[in-house]
């Protein structure tokens, strides 16, 4: 299993795009099973609702605060959550829930943690790509 977390601060707009986009990767690229899990940092906006608006099409699980509490916050719940219900081969990616993090560079990242690296930043990808040619 994929974990896609996904830190969440009134993204309402980004949220059908990037599900989209996430979904697409996964079912045409990867197709391996994969689980959004998206913490909703006490939106102002209709963040909640657009992600309610998938729950039934894509594999999301909301985990929701009441007020922002932050980003370190937000990512020790959703890195709790996915410790709870996750197995030993299961891997996390982390994208920022804005759409400016492409899912076509979660193919190469787990192609790193698949040669034995614990951590790969999809940064390290592109100098990596930069250095060899």
């Amino acid at each position: 299993m994929i974990y896609i977390l996904l830190p969440a601060y009134n993204e309402e707009a980004s949220i059908k795009p990037l599900f989209s986009k996430i979904d697409a990767f996964f079912s045409n690229e990867l197709k391996v099973e994969y689980k959004i899990v998206i913490c909703d940092d006490g939106s102002t906006d209709k963040t909640v609702n657009e992600i309610n608006k998938f729950t039934s099409k894509f594999p999301i699980n909301l985990i929701k605060h009441r007020i922002n509490r932050g980003l370190g916050e937000t990512m020790r719940d959703l890195i709790e959550f996915v410790a709870e219900v996750s197995e030993e081969n299961d891997i996390i990616i982390r994208m920022d829930c804005d759409d400016t993090h492409e899912p076509i560079f979660i193919k190469g990242m787990i192609e790193k943690i698949e040669e034995g690296n614990d951590i790969v930043s999809p940064q390290g990808l592109l100098k990596e790509e930069v250095w060899r040619d």
